[in-house]
């Protein structure tokens, strides 16, 4: 988050503007210096909130997550909705149009992921499932069914 904070230099030294919002658990303002703009839109509450924010102002821009750079749909009217978890915020890059963000690139299924075809071992992955061991369980008898005595060790 600080690292995100550092990248966004209008957070500390841009202009703050409040938004007005009909929910009082949400608080939205913006933060602008120069071209740059940020929504900011934060849940107070210890619930899931919605609200509704204005955005005509920002009519055809993108808002891209700063933390992981993933665009929202564009703002297409005046007013646009957000549901946030408990606590939960957004911090959002207002690109204007014709600024198309970069999408992140996705590894396709072969890379840095081990995966196996179902019957490539010849064993049925459904009928053996609770037979593998975890990693922390290799090498350890099989449990016993009897209970353990709650007498303590020396007593009678």
């Amino acid at each position: 988050m600080l690292s995100v904070r550092q990248e966004a230099r209008l957070f500390g030294r841009g202009r703050m503007t409040l938004l007005p919002t009909k929910n009082r658990s949400v608080l939205v303002y913006l933060r602008e210096m120069g071209q740059d703009v940020v929504l900011v839109i934060n849940n107070l509450s210890d619930r899931t909130e919605s609200v509704t924010v204005d955005l005509a102002r920002f009519r055809n821009c993108v808002p891209v997550e700063l933390f992981d750079k993933n665009p929202f749909p564009p703002i297409r009217n005046a007013r646009f909705h957000f549901t946030l978890s408990p606590y939960g915020f957004f911090w959002l890059e207002l690109r204007p149009p014709g600024h198309s963000p970069r999408l992140p690139r996705r590894p396709a299924s072969s890379e840095g992921y081990p995966h196996r075809r179902l019957g490539e071992t010849g064993e049925d992955p459904v009928s053996n499932a609770g037979e593998r061991s975890s990693p922390d369980s290799a090498g350890r008898k099989p449990r016993s069914r009897k209970r353990a005595s709650s007498g303590r060790k020396g007593s009678p």
